[in-house]
């Protein structure tokens, strides 16, 4: 009896070690962890989210909570870059099979931002914010994804 318990703790341990080893190399190729941003936003420039690692060719997910502005729309860019320090991303904005400026998206709706940063062979993907008016300066918030695992809105 004592035999056949030790050789079934043996097999439990197994199990536990290999399922606990496995994990992270399933979840090694995708950077699809949903971030909060809470960011200044301008109408004259765009401003950028921080850089994060882009691992396939998914949409960026995006969904703003607040615009910070009456206006419950804003210009959006997907951006990239080999540099995290750079001062001027790449856009990488794709739309209608083009790149395109920019995308308008709406607070309260899941977005999948299409974009060719991986395609471009640029490490690094961030989305970057502008206003409608000029004048206009705020704070945008909501969650974003440099990868996505899901089918979501396009922007237009």
């Amino acid at each position: 009896m004592k035999k056949v318990r030790n050789i079934a703790f043996a097999l439990l341990s197994i199990v536990i070690i290999c399922t606990f080893s496995a994990t992270p190399a399933l979840a090694a190729g995708s950077n699809n962890e949903d971030v909060y941003f809470n960011d200044p936003c301008y109408g004259v420039t765009f401003n950028n989210l921080a850089w994060r690692k882009k691992t396939d060719t998914t949409p960026m997910y995006l969904y703003i909570s607040s615009t910070g502005v009456r206006s419950d729309h804003v210009f959006v860019q997907a951006a990239g870059t080999n540099d995290v320090n750079t001062t001027y991303p790449n856009n990488c904005s794709y739309a209608n099979g083009a790149v395109v400026d920019q995308v308008i998206c709406r607070k309260g709706i899941d977005y999948g931002v299409h974009n060719v940063v991986h395609e471009n062979n640029y490490t690094y993907g961030c989305l970057r914010f502008r206003y409608f008016q000029r004048s206009e300066q705020g704070t945008i918030s909501g969650v974003w994804s440099v990868d996505s695992t899901g089918s979501y809105a396009d922007p237009v």
